[in-house]
């Protein structure tokens, strides 16, 4: 008599984020079948709906509330011992911010990168359907124009709305940038600073619609109009530096004297630009500013988080026609930014490391060049022979400047053991001082999330240290107002088995640890994957510069911190993996634009095949 199959019904959720990732939970250790990671969920009580199970897995194992959700799909699997059902929700809605249990590790991984991850091979059949989903997806988005509801960021209501480019409507606006290029590089580059110049005439003229709505993007307005001075101050110095730069250069041949060259810059011809919601306006145009100097057309995309700044700043390019024949920009989210990649010439990114990688990987499969600027974990050094004053200072407005939304931001400070409690007592005096900029947008200092995702991030990184033990002695709690803010949050007893000092926070948070030793300092400096820029705060230059250079940093600022967003003259390069290819900064920020040409002579008579016969051979 043939025993009754056990059968077991399982629930699992696919939860994602909106940049397109998704979540996997590390397997516990002992539990059959091979695979590292899954997506997490749990069997369906006796008398239970799928939603029901849902919504009691995710409040057990990850402490989010389900709110809506949709089936995907129902896969068999047939064991020896039983029979299970494994049925898979695409987790459309949730509250609260993910966190693992006890001994258990979580992981967002983009879709197209699921593949390459140790997953349970139940799990599998899983993966493919999530991409063929989000392919199916992309390509409605592009065919049509995706069309997108971009929530306020000061009043938390969705009060804006913008269709991207479909696909025939991008192909178009590409081809006419191919088109008008040669003709933008023929004119020279005393021709294009002299049409950049009309341009900046122009954003001065539509400088109040620019700042009116990069404000409404952003939640602030001193920032924002700093931004609108950093672009013009862009225009100024590139045209002042391009001239002297990417000379063609003549030379001779040591081994051969009859050979001498002469280089030749030869521009790119599109270049495609993928810039954040942080800095909008700036981290756009520090890219595309000395590529159309250089003589590239260029396509920039904005952030879909931040889209109104694009329709005042391309009626700006439009009143130059000569600049709106090469330089187009259109906002959209990731099928955009995917369709451009496939069409430009060269890309550059700033955004984090997760996307930034798969920028990466796409460009590489093009043999494309790729500028990466990615995220951050900047370190803190504070010596017992820095001034009291000026470290606490340097800290909390390199931490909290922009609400701690920068790269460059200061997100952990490592104090020397025997100014610790001195140097927190009066970092905790200040930071207790700062305020928000709500009610009144013309009031206070640390402005909103602009990204509603981005408080989630740092409220769970804040219970995570909490969790492990870790003190806020002020701030500490999101604040919502419609949109969210949070104090400036300044955490003691913390350490590196914490998220907070190893995951980018981007929120105005200080993390602060001591240090007995120069080696402890900067071994935990350089503990982890970032590797943007540093700051150390000494009694003295020489002393910072001694430990600055043993800093696993692109750049480090002493006796200050986050210089990089004023110092634009020093060319740096990201360490690790906060960044890729050629520097933004000095120089290399107009000639990474330009291909190398040699133009090799023969001044004498070229060698003949003759010469090269096997009797020439000395004996």
């Amino acid at each position: 008599m043939t025993a009754a199959v056990h059968r077991v019904r399982v629930v699992a959720a696919v939860l994602s984020r909106p940049s397109g990732e998704v979540l996997i939970a590390e397997r516990p250790v002992g539990k059959p079948l091979a695979g590292r990671w899954e997506f997490p969920g749990g069997k369906v009580i006796e008398g239970e709906s799928d939603t029901g199970a849902l919504r009691r897995e995710l409040a057990e194992e990850l402490g989010v509330e389900y709110e809506t959700g949709h089936h995907l799909m129902d896969l068999e699997h047939d064991y020896p011992d039983r029979s299970v059902t494994l049925s898979t929700w695409i987790v459309e809605r949730y509250h609260g911010e993910p966190r693992p249990l006890e001994g258990q590790r979580l992981k967002w991984v983009a879709r197209a990168a699921l593949s390459a991850e140790d997953l349970l091979e139940a799990d599998r059949p899983i993966v493919e359907a999530l991409q063929a989903v989000e392919a199916a997806a992309a390509g409605a988005a592009l065919a049509s124009g995706e069309p997108f509801s971009v929530r306020n960021p000061w009043t938390g209501a969705v009060d804006f709305q913008f269709r991207a480019l479909s696909l025939l409507e991008l192909e178009e606006r590409i081809a006419a940038l191919r088109a008008a290029q040669p003709r933008w590089r023929e004119l020279g580059v005393a021709g294009r600073i002299e049409i950049l110049a009309r341009w900046r005439a122009a954003l001065v003229a539509r400088k109040d619609e620019i700042l009116a709505a990069l404000c409404e993007d952003t939640g602030r307005q001193l920032i924002s109009a700093g931004e609108f001075q950093a672009v013009l101050g862009y225009i100024d110095r590139w045209s002042r530096m391009a001239p002297t730069l990417a000379q063609e250069e003549e030379g001779q041949s040591v081994a051969v004297p009859t050979l001498t060259y002469r280089s030749q810059y030869v521009p790119y011809a599109l270049v495609g630009i993928i810039s954040p919601w942080n800095f909008p306006l700036t981290l756009g145009c520090i890219d595309a500013i000395p590529a159309l100097l250089a003589g590239c057309a260029v396509f920039l995309k904005p952030s879909e988080i931040t889209p109104r700044f694009a329709e005042p700043l391309r009626r700006a390019v439009e009143d130059v026609p000569e600049l709106a024949a090469v330089f187009h920009l259109a906002p959209g989210g990731r099928a955009t930014g995917e369709a451009l990649i496939e069409r430009a010439d060269v890309v550059c990114f700033t955004g984090s490391v997760r996307t930034g990688r798969l920028v990466a990987e796409n460009a590489a499969r093009r043999f494309i060049p790729a500028f990466l600027e990615l995220g951050g974990k900047d370190p803190l050094i504070i010596t017992a022979s820095a001034d009291l004053e000026l470290a606490t200072d340097v800290a909390l407005r390199a931490s909290c400047l922009a609400t701690g939304q920068a790269c460059q931001s200061i997100e952990r400070i490592y104090v020397q053991a025997s100014c610790y409690d001195a140097f927190v007592a009066r970092l905790v005096e200040k930071a207790s001082q700062i305020d928000i900029n709500w009610p009144e947008r013309r009031r206070g200092i640390v402005g909103p999330f602009i990204f509603a995702s981005q408080a989630r991030i740092v409220a769970a990184q804040i219970a995570d240290a909490v969790a492990k033990g870790a003190r806020v002695l002020c701030g500490g709690s999101i604040e919502d107002h419609g949109g969210q803010w949070l104090r400036p949050t300044v955490l003691v007893d913390v350490h590196h088995g914490m998220t907070v000092m190893t995951d980018e926070t981007f929120g105005p948070v200080m993390p602060v640890m001591p240090w007995n030793t120069l080696e402890e300092a900067l071994a935990l400096a350089n503990d982890g994957i970032y590797g943007l820029s540093a700051g150390v705060v000494a009694g003295s230059l020489e002393e910072a510069e001694a430990i600055a250079r043993g800093i696993d940093a692109g750049a480090v600022s002493l006796n200050d911190g986050s210089l990089t967003a004023v110092m634009g003259e020093a060319e740096k390069h990201s360490f690790k993996a906060s960044g890729l290819g050629g520097s933004r900064m000095g120089a290399a920020g107009y000639t990474r634009f330009f291909r190398r040409k040699a133009l090799i002579r023969q001044t004498g008579r070229a060698t003949p095949l003759s010469a090269l016969a096997e009797s020439n051979l000395p004996s």
